[in-house]
């Protein structure tokens, strides 16, 4: 144990510990991969087809808090403040459960994960849709964190690639098939594959982060993708 922090938030205590974790976990042969595209609508799809949906924790308890917060900016009582506090904590313990749960999940499952590497902060100052509050909500970024820290004790291959083209690209013959983000399904006029958008996401990412460790860790890449 390198540190010990003790910590009060309202009436619930944490004992956080910092270790030192001597093992190094070899990375297993890639016979299982598969790539993710992270959005909204689900919160992820995965290349093989699966479809995990968004549970949306905040939107769930809008209308609870705004009912709170607007007796809290009447009366600024302590009974309010903690009840309003209490339920962020509920919405935050809800949604690091669900991507602990997941995370541990997908590190299990798959010898390699491929995923987008996103550029959450200018996504949010830069959207033109007013998503931001829905992005705060998926907390993408959080999840990622937890993935890559569960990848190292299982030795799974985790990778982050380009977003760019992700979306607009037929994952199967490489077309450009330019869509406005309404527009939840991908037809190629070329090629005639069709899927949903984010299933076509997953597929090109998966494909650029096979390429990707190919090139970097062919000692590893067993696999026939």
């Amino acid at each position: 144990i390198k540190t010990c922090t003790i910590k009060k938030e309202e009436n619930h205590w944490y004992v956080i510990l910092a270790c030192d974790v001597n093992i190094t976990v070899p990375k297993k042969p890639i016979r299982k991969s598969t790539g993710i595209d992270l959005g909204l609508t689900n919160f992820a799809v995965l290349s093989d087809g699966e479809e995990i949906e968004n549970p949306k924790y905040l939107k769930k308890s809008e209308a609870k808090l705004k009912e709170i917060q607007s007796k809290y900016s009447k009366g600024k009582s302590k009974k309010v403040k903690k009840q309003l506090t209490g339920l962020h904590r509920k919405i935050t313990n809800q949604r690091k459960d669900f991507q602990h749960k997941l995370s541990r999940q997908l590190a299990n499952n798959y010898d390699m994960i491929s995923y987008e590497d996103l550029k959450i902060k200018q996504m949010i100052q830069d959207n033109e849709y007013h998503l931001q509050k829905h992005i705060y909500d998926a907390c993408w970024g959080q999840f990622i964190s937890m993935l890559l820290y569960k990848v190292e004790e299982t030795g799974t291959t985790c990778i982050a690639v380009n977003p760019q083209g992700t979306t607009q690209l037929c994952s199967n013959c490489g077309s450009n098939v330019p869509k406005d983000l309404s527009v939840r399904s991908h037809k190629c006029a070329v090629c005639g594959f069709e899927t949903t958008r984010d299933h076509n996401a997953a597929l090109n990412i998966h494909k650029l982060g096979t390429n990707l460790v190919n090139q970097a860790l062919p000692e590893i890449s067993e696999a026939t993708f």
